[in-house]
């Protein structure tokens, strides 16, 4: 039996991906609804200290640009600004639906797990024309919050842009397997303890056609993993 053959037969594991800057290019929304928010609330924080804490849940952003804000009112504006009718279009990361069919073909199921609420993550995947290529969303969870989802879905990868996808992966016992495509480089993902590091999901159908090609009966046996 092929490997192909034998990951059909395993209906319940699943590859699971982070959204925003992984699968969904989120950074002018986020940046522009972040700045007005600020703005709304007497807070003058420019895009550029915005920047570097994309990815993180809204009231760490808060905590770290603007100490004693009104986190509430930040969310609420925050929010309705994201969901204008005039705010940047969010589409899909290249790669993401290619990525998404390779899992899919190969007998996986697709997850999704993210920090926004379940919601706006589900209006996301939507958006994007991603929704029909998966199979299970999970919202409200960062970092390591992640890594029980992994667990019930039966996740063996997860995919990410944030060292905390990397820590989501490990508290999961999954691969951790990382993209350059948010806010952290190949050198903060590798410290951070991405088993692999792409520059983008551009990369991830061929990259994960040739890690299919390892026997996984090992499940010891990292030798697929070094190099790629």
């Amino acid at each position: 039996m092929s490997l192909a053959g034998a990951r059909r037969e395993v209906t319940s594991r699943a590859v699971g991906f982070d959204l925003g800057l992984t699968l969904v290019d989120t950074r002018a929304r986020i940046l522009t609804s972040a700045v007005a928010a600020f703005d709304a609330l007497g807070a003058r924080v420019p895009a550029e200290l915005i920047a570097p804490h994309l990815g993180v849940p809204l009231a760490d952003k808060v905590a770290a640009l603007s100490p004693g804000l009104d986190v509430d009112a930040f969310v609420t504006a925050y929010r309705e600004l994201y969901h204008r009718d005039d705010a940047p279009a969010a589409p899909a990361m290249p790669g993401a639906v290619a990525a998404l069919e390779a899992v899919r073909r190969h007998g996986d199921r697709v997850l999704v797990v993210t920090a926004k609420v379940e919601w706006m993550g589900r209006a996301a995947v939507t958006e994007a024309g991603l929704a029909p290529h998966i199979d299970a969303l999970h919202g409200d969870r960062f970092a390591a919050q992640k890594s029980a989802a992994l667990r019930e879905e039966g996740a063996w990868m997860y995919v990410g842009d944030h060292p905390g996808d990397v820590l989501a992966a490990r508290g999961a016992d999954a691969l951790a397997v990382a993209v350059t495509t948010g806010a952290h480089d190949e050198q903060a993902l590798r410290a951070a303890g991405a088993d692999v590091v792409l520059r983008s999901l551009t990369e991830f159908a061929t990259w994960y056609e040739e890690y299919d090609q390892y026997d996984e009966s090992d499940p010891n046996d990292s030798s697929g993993r070094q190099g790629l």
